[in-house]
């Protein structure tokens, strides 16, 4: 659609504005909160007729109006009897534009703008003033984007029809729809009366473009763009709004020129306001994700985050990450007659939840960090960095609670934690977003990670495994997955006498055999260097810290006090329980403390779990449940039985924590690290 972009200015307008009085400025982060929003292009002139030019909008669309509250008169009623042009002056017709660009044309600039990697379908005009003409022609000539119903009682007639659309739409409850064409004449931004700007008292301008992507997020409903709930709320009309990831306007400009709509008495002016580097800032964009690859992602999750730009070292540029994860590293311009810089070296960190590093390759195998990146772009002018959900997190996005009951703990435990891998290192949150359809790119997202790895994304694809069916076979689909993220062979434990033709396993496979507590594994002379002995016997959270993922909050490594009776050595465990857990950390208990003890030890008789005391059980810690008080009176867990409850009974010196009425012994648990 070649004809759909088209200049600020065009026509008799040009005519009016002082082309040498035009400055133009890219708003940053870190100005006054009075200032508009960043990315957008504050573009300053004088003109020579006080009533002000008409703008033309970017882009074809949907067009709003928001109204300045501070704007001087009334909003009008289209039920009073004065409702003329005459009328206009005791208006509130001051305010900012809002085109929604149509889905047809964000397609079409899909297409030929490859060189903007978010494409804006938001545009901001402001301030505009709404005249007599655009009121009362464009508005009954315009195409109405959803009909203005009249109150009971009022004739349908045409001048009534106006004037409620008058009415709504100064409120901001009526938009039009603008219509492209080639010919001007057939175009209705150029062939319809539209807003003007303000003109000041000695014919200063001042005018703010704004330009953003909106968009659904691919990892979470919309409404999450709405948590926390910010106080006031923040209309998603506003370019504030978490869902309006922002793009630099005068770079989105810059790169439509090319497929702007000829027009020759406009190039001198466009010249000056999309002047281009040296002369101008130039803007390199970061690309931040949450999948693996360097692809389009919309995430409910990055607003949370504060992204930092250093440029240079006492100039750092922060703001949220937007949606859309396209930041950009602004460098100025060299002073007249200068030489212009090289690309900057620049560094980029997150403030908030998440964990990041350099995406692409095998970063999926790598955990997220939180030093700075530093990157050279002279030599990569288009970075790609991986943002991560804290695995905390991660790990509950999956709201399904499933119950198939029977013993299938570790198996569900490990599914979840295995499930939330994929998910938050691969494929950025697609793959827990609506657990039971995996669309086609989501698997193909899995599938390239994969690629010459025991991994697959049939193992997870619409929400593989199953919850229900033998555990043992299904667990056993899981520990490929966890060979192709952990690829380094495991450090052999120092325990003499190594048989000739020892096994040593893959870090993914010792995880695995730690987290089902495969008995026989830690016994076997060929295989039992393979697991240290600070993690045997601690299930799921003795797994994640083999694997340096998590970290220890409760590991009853050391033997009860010599005076110490049962009782008060399971109180002291009771009692460390309930504190400090994070959502979504690991656990793991043991009914008997025999058992604990003669797994830890390797002295489980044929290393044959059927020769346990009692059982274990690997649940995942959700919160804790409290009283009104704030005492804790228990932990929330998801186990095999859905989302359930582990009370604690008895006072101190003598408390346990039951599972399904019994209390348990031993606890172990570890918090994410990830």
């Amino acid at each position: 659609m070649p004809n759909a972009v088209r200049f600020l200015f065009t026509g008799p307008a040009l005519e009016k504005i002082d082309f040498n009085t035009v400055q133009v400025e890219d708003v940053e982060p870190g100005g006054p909160a009075t200032d508009p929003p960043i990315g957008s292009m504050r573009l300053r002139f004088r003109q020579s007729d006080p009533a002000g030019v008409p703008i033309v909008p970017l882009l074809p669309g949907t067009m709003k109006f928001l109204v300045d509250p501070a704007a001087p008169g009334a909003l009008p009623d289209p039920t009073g009897a004065a409702f003329t042009p005459a009328d206009v002056t005791g208006w509130k017709r001051r305010g900012r534009l809002l085109v929604t660009v149509a889905d047809s044309v964000a397609t079409e600039i899909t297409n030929f703008a490859a060189q903007l990697p978010a494409k804006p379908n938001r545009v901001w005009y402001g301030p505009v003033e709404l005249t007599p003409s655009f009121l009362f022609e464009t508005l009954k000539s315009s195409r109405p984007n959803k009909k203005i119903p009249l109150p009971r009682g009022i004739p349908n007639t045409p001048a009534n029809r106006l004037n409620f659309a008058i009415a709504a739409f100064l409120s901001g409850r009526h938009e039009v729809i603008l219509s492209s064409a080639a010919d001007a004449s057939q175009d209705d931004r150029v062939r319809f009366a539209m807003p003007t700007v303000v003109v000041g008292p000695v014919g200063d301008v001042e005018l703010t473009i704004t330009a953003a992507l909106a968009q659904d997020p691919q990892d979470a409903l919309g409404s999450e763009f709405d948590r926390p709930v910010p106080i006031p709320p923040i209309p998603d009309s506003e370019p504030t709004h978490p869902r309006n990831g922002l793009i630099p306007a005068r770079e989105v400009y810059r790169q439509l020129r090319p497929h702007m709509v000829p027009d020759i008495d406009a190039l001198p002016l466009e010249d000056i306001v999309l002047a281009v580097w040296p002369e101008a800032p130039r803007f390199f964009p970061i690309r931040f994700t949450r999948t693996w690859e360097a692809i389009p992602n919309c995430s409910a999750f990055f607003p949370r985050q504060v992204v930092s730009v250093r440029t240079a070292p006492a100039i750092v540029r922060q703001q949220p990450l937007p949606a859309h994860g396209i930041v950009y590293a602004l460098q100025e311009p060299p002073p007249l007659g200068q030489p212009a810089p090289d690309p900057p070296t620049i560094e980029v960190w997150l403030t908030g939840a998440m964990k990041w590093l350099l995406g692409g390759g095998t970063s999926w195998r790598d955990p997220g960090q939180t030093a700075n990146l530093v990157i050279d772009l002279a030599a990569t002018p288009t970075p790609h960095v991986c943002a991560r959900l804290p695995m905390s997190e991660a790990i509950l996005t999956d709201g399904s609670r499933p119950n198939p009951e029977g013993m299938r703990c570790t198996y569900l435990s490990l599914r979840r934690t295995v499930r939330a891998l994929v998910d938050n290192r691969i494929a950025g949150g697609r793959l827990n977003f609506g657990v039971r359809v995996t669309k086609a790119p989501t698997v193909g997202i899995i599938r390239r990670a994969f690629n010459g790895t025991p991994g697959s994304a049939a193992a997870v694809a619409a929400n593989a495994p199953t919850p229900n069916g033998d555990p043992n076979a299904l667990a056993l689909t899981l520990e490929p997955l966890l060979r192709a993220f952990f690829i380094d062979l495991t450090p052999q434990a120092p325990i003499p006498g190594a048989p000739g033709n020892a096994t040593v396993f893959a870090e993914g496979a010792t995880a695995y055999r730690l987290w089902q507590s495969i008995l026989s594994a830690f016994q076997d002379d060929v295989t039992k260097r393979n697991f240290a002995e600070e993690f045997i016997g601690r299930g799921a959270p003795g797994a994640m810290r083999a694997l340096n993922l998590a970290t220890t909050h409760l590991d009853p490594i050391q033997n009860q006090n010599p005076a110490e009776t049962d009782a008060a050595f399971f109180d002291r465990i009771a009692g460390a329980m309930l504190a400090g857990l994070q959502p979504g950390a690991l656990l793991q208990f043991w009914n008997d403390k025999r058992d604990f003890v003669d797994i830890k030890n390797r002295a489980v008789a044929g290393g044959n779990p059927l020769n346990l005391h009692s059982y274990g059980h690997s649940p995942i810690f959700v919160r804790y449940e409290e009283t009104s008080a704030g005492v804790v009176t228990g932990l929330r867990i998801i186990d095999q039985f859905g989302e359930s409850s582990c009370p604690v009974t008895g006072v101190a010196g003598n408390r346990r924590i039951q599972w399904h009425g019994d209390a348990q012994a031993i606890w172990t648990s570890a918090n994410w690290t990830e």
